[in-house]
């Protein structure tokens, strides 16, 4: 299928997935922050995020026959201050792409079926300086860069200066540290950056409370056999209200910390990544307000608001929403020993009741154990994480999209140290029409509980999350979408799923 973004003021981002050669390409612009992806996601990860006054002179691509088309295997990008990449594997088959006198490349366009099999650019007059100038926010453009610690091999990635790290994911190989994710914040807007190849064992991750903020990584690395280089073996964070990562991975020969000799927060990273984690890197800037050390009943927070002291038991994970202009909307959810959520209770022995806006809730099917949950109905599902354990699904949740915003749902059940999975739809375009649900009864389980799920969407199929069980039923109506979940869980199992679904919008 062909494909043109257009001609933009400039790119301030690519991102590339690849395995054998390169699966999708996904670009963001200056002047549109809605990303652009093409082709369908691979295993790896990489890609590179322009300071504010960088543009893109030169692309480099690598090609290769698969069966009986061309496909893109590798991209490299110079700009007017370094080259990064390239990202994907080099072969003898190369052509380059130069702006002319006095240009940029400002867009892209090409041809992607599952697999990138050509790509094309749009070249436009160089960004004025003061549009260059205007799009950094504050703490980019006080930002310190504290080179990176490491190795020299694999490829460089620099996710540049943003507000705020909000989560950290790490995901960890034989060797080392083969996998890094960062969820960014940028005039409140989330941003995703991810780098290397995931394994078996996924990502674990490290979440940063909303009045808080990361001072220092200790990155340690070491020579390992069959490596020419460094790679990083293990990574630690610590924030500025004492909250210290466990330790993602093992202790390597060598170990630095990386931290700001100002005492800023950290809002970036930035290094050199291949098969493995070889280098890492980081961005510092001015925090812009004090984290709470707690112990007072108020404290003062952004924009002259007050923090009032919690009430209750001393039990349980701390959350901050922070503080915001307003309230709109309020939901709370009850357990055995209240009312169920307005709108979205069941019949009772029917296998669907309806719920807000049209939807329509369909019946559970598991075991009749543990605690029920429900999400709610939304307007469309982005992303389903599945963590499995020992016996079965141990863990669900999902980011839904509600009023073109992403609504993270509630964790249901307990993460393992499997860690759990991801299954991203192509939104908006990608929507998930049908959910296979396995379920059994376990030797020692006084219920079923789920054993596997399986997504099937208006494009493809998901792996199975788990193992087949000895009973199986399959969500899915005609005319259909899901966009909601609820069911039972205990405080290690998933025993139920079922969902919400609604008329598909022509």
């Amino acid at each position: 299928m062909s494909w043109d973004d257009g001609k933009h003021m400039r790119v301030k981002r690519v991102q590339v997935t690849y395995e054998d050669v390169i699966n999708s390409i996904e670009a963001v612009y200056d002047d549109d922050q809605n990303p652009r992806r093409h082709g369908t996601p691979g295993r790896k990860s990489d890609g590179v995020s322009l300071s504010p006054d960088e543009y893109i002179t030169d692309v480099t691509g690598y090609y290769k026959t698969t069966g009986a088309e061309d496909a893109i295997a590798a991209l490299a990008f110079k700009t007017n201050k370094t080259e990064y990449g390239p990202y994907g594997n080099k072969t003898r088959n190369q052509f380059s792409i130069h702006a002319p006198k006095d240009n940029q490349i400002a867009g892209f366009q090409g041809i992607s079926s599952n697999v990138l099999n050509s790509i094309d650019v749009h070249f436009a007059p160089l960004p004025s300086a003061t549009s260059a100038s205007s799009t950094p926010s504050s703490a980019l453009s006080q930002a310190n860069k504290v080179d990176a610690h490491g190795g020299q091999g694999g490829s460089s990635f620099d996710d540049g200066a943003h507000d705020h790290v909000r989560r950290v994911f790490v995901g960890q190989g034989d060797s080392g540290v083969t996998y890094v994710k960062f969820e960014y914040e940028k005039s409140g807007n989330k941003e995703l950056r991810e780098h290397g190849k995931k394994t078996l064992l996924g990502a674990e991750v490290f979440e940063v409370d909303p009045d808080d903020y990361i001072t220092s990584v200790e990155v340690h690395s070491d020579r390992i056999f069959g490596q020419d280089t460094e790679i990083i073996t293990c990574l630690i964070f610590k924030t500025a209200k004492g909250k210290t990562s466990p330790p993602f991975g093992l202790e390597g020969a060598n170990k630095k910390e990386l931290k700001d000799p100002n005492g800023g927060k950290l809002v970036g990273f930035h290094g050199r990544v291949g098969e493995l984690l070889h280098a890492l890197g980081a961005y510092f800037a001015p925090p812009s307000g004090s984290a709470s050390t707690g112990g007072g009943a108020s404290s003062t927070t952004s924009a002259g608001a007050k923090k009032l002291e919690a009430k209750g038991g001393n039990a349980g994970n701390p959350w901050d929403d922070g503080a915001h202009d307003d309230v709109r909307k309020v939901y709370v959810g009850q357990g055995d020993s209240g009312a169920p959520p307005s709108g979205s209770a069941s019949t009772g022995g029917g296998a669907s009741s309806t719920t807000s806006a049209g939807a329509k809730k369909l019946e559970a099917k598991g075991g009749n154990a543990g605690n029920p949950w429900d999400d709610g109905a939304h307007d469309d599902v982005r992303k389903v994480y599945v963590g499995q354990g020992d016996s079965g699904v141990s863990y669900v949740k999902f980011i839904y999209d509600k009023d073109a915003k992403e609504v993270p749902g509630n964790d249901h059940g307990k993460k393992t140290l499997l860690a759990p999975e991801e299954f991203v739809l192509e939104f908006p375009n990608e929507y998930i029409k049908a959910v296979e649900v396995n379920y059994d009864r376990i030797f020692g389980s006084d219920a079923e509980l789920i054993t596997m799920l399986r997504f099937t969407t208006n494009k493809r199929t998901s792996p199975p999350f788990g193992l087949e069980g000895s009973e199986k039923v399959i969500f899915q109506e005609d005319g259909h979408k899901i966009v909601g979940f609820h069911g039972k869980a205990g405080a290690d199992i998933i025993h139920q799923v079922g969902v919400h679904v609604k008329p598909i919008s022509k």
